[in-house]
């Protein structure tokens, strides 16, 4: 289920658990808040329940893992456009060329313009990723792409409630500030992927990203709903710097023990990310009955919306942090086939290290944790198309969240949240192309701060 992101990023809920950080490019990390163009895709993979063993921390109720066009040794390219009576649009492109006998390079583009009912809205986006692939032999590949990305909008929060629904009469009507409510984003990532085939049975893949990414939003929204025809509203802005330096290597391999067939997974992963993240409220300073040392107004419900004069300084809620967060992870899996039954067990183990400094009081936080996360599962298919399953898997959140972006003293003393998911089910392909699947889960989320 998408969530509203407060206007400004992807926010997704798997399985009842919420989260702005489950998100995955080419397996990798990719848990900045954004929103996610999706012109370079080649396939949008969607894994529900916990699963620590291949994706790390996090993952609670799933991951969505964005895979990303690679280049071919071909000649080909394309282009979509696209524009509406709102006077958005939107145009891409795709190019693919051949270079030589062992090289190939492809581009793929963005730009978008945004535009809607709303009474204010608008924006824009650009993206670009080029990529070169070197064939350096029949069994090893080398590539290495950028991506720049660079999305400025209007954040807007919807509308208010009344009843706990939708204030009727305004779904035009923005409840925010124009020039205020803005999101702006601008991302540089590198990747580079080495896959090499030592035999049929035996290959390792190599991935290495580095990535840069600022991201600011500032918002004036209603904080509840509409009372005596008045409407509470608040406001902040929020800057966050991070860098990632994330690698992955997985070592494949499938054998045989007897009547047994193996598909062996090993590997390990290390990153480190840094953040950066400073918050300052907005304050009604001189408006008449401003609340909550000034924090909060009430305007009257009006088309259009007029928010009182706010001013964003110093003050109470201020936030300044510098937090820094280095992973250490190993993990190894087997999945073995007997006959029409397929059983698969794996497990990783994770060293999750987080100092963070408050730049305001200069105090300082950290948090080193130790986490086993297992996973098993069983297959059974009684006839081709039919496949019934069992699986148990684990994974885990730090109590800095899932965005790390600080720590005090309450979190830095508790043990990481942990999920627990059981799920029982079956799947049906009567024809190709047409899947029935049902399954039953429980999914345990413990150790939440209450």
């Amino acid at each position: 289920i998408a969530a509203q992101g407060e206007g400004n990023r992807d926010q997704i809920v798997l399985r009842g658990n919420n989260t702005t950080a489950d998100f995955f490019v080419d397996g990798q990390r990719d848990d900045v808040q954004y929103y996610r163009p999706l012109y370079n895709l080649e396939r949008i993979e969607v894994l529900r329940g916990p699963n620590a063993l291949t994706f790390g921390r996090g993952g609670g109720g799933g991951v969505i893992n964005r895979v990303t066009k690679t280049p071919g040794l071909a000649n080909f390219g394309g282009a979509t456009a696209s524009a509406d009576s709102f006077g958005a649009w939107y145009v891409d492109g795709d190019v693919n060329v051949r270079i030589g006998e062992t090289a190939a390079a492809r581009i793929t583009a963005l730009r978008e313009g945004f535009n809607n009912h709303r009474q204010v809205y608008g924006g824009h986006v650009t993206a670009v990723n080029p990529v070169v692939k070197l064939f350096t032999g029949p069994d090893t590949t080398f590539s290495l792409s950028y991506e720049y990305v660079n999305d400025d909008r209007v954040a807007d929060r919807g509308i208010p409630s009344v009843g706990g629904r939708p204030v009727a009469g305004f779904r035009d009507t923005f409840f925010g500030v124009a020039g205020i409510n803005r999101s702006r984003f601008t991302g540089n990532v590198a990747r580079a992927v080495v896959e090499h085939r030592f035999s049929d049975a035996l290959s390792i893949t190599g991935r290495l990203l580095y990535g840069d990414y600022n991201k600011f939003y500032g918002n004036v929204f209603p904080t509840g709903p509409v009372i005596g025809g008045r409407i509470a509203i608040q406001g902040y802005r929020d800057f966050t710097f991070r860098e990632n330096l994330l690698s992955q290597t997985d070592l494949v391999w499938r054998t045989q023990t007897g009547a047994l067939s193996h598909t062996i997974l090993a590997g390990f992963e290390f990153g480190t990310q840094g953040t950066a993240n400073s918050r300052l409220n907005g304050f009604f300073d001189g408006v008449a009955g401003a609340t909550g040392g000034g924090l909060t107004a009430t305007a009257p419900l009006a088309n259009p919306f007029v928010a009182p004069p706010i001013v964003f300084r110093p003050g109470s809620g201020q936030r300044d942090n510098q937090t820094d967060a280095d992973i250490f992870a190993g993990y190894l899996q087997d999945q073995i086939k007997l006959g029409p039954v397929e059983l698969l067990v794996g497990v990783r183990h994770d060293r999750f290290n987080v100092n963070a400094t408050n730049l305001l009081t200069r105090q300082r936080f950290e948090r080193r944790d130790t986490v086993w996360s297992p996973r098993a599962g069983i297959v059974v298919h009684p006839i081709k198309p039919v496949s019934l399953y069992f699986s148990f898997a684990r994974s885990f959140l730090p109590q800095s969240g899932d965005q790390f972006l600080s720590l005090d003293p309450t979190a830095a003393a508790l043990a990481p949240e942990r999920f627990d998911n059981f799920e029982v089910g079956a799947k049906w392909e009567p024809r190709t192309g047409l899947l029935v699947a049902a399954n039953i889960y429980q999914l345990d989320r413990t150790n939440t701060r209450a």
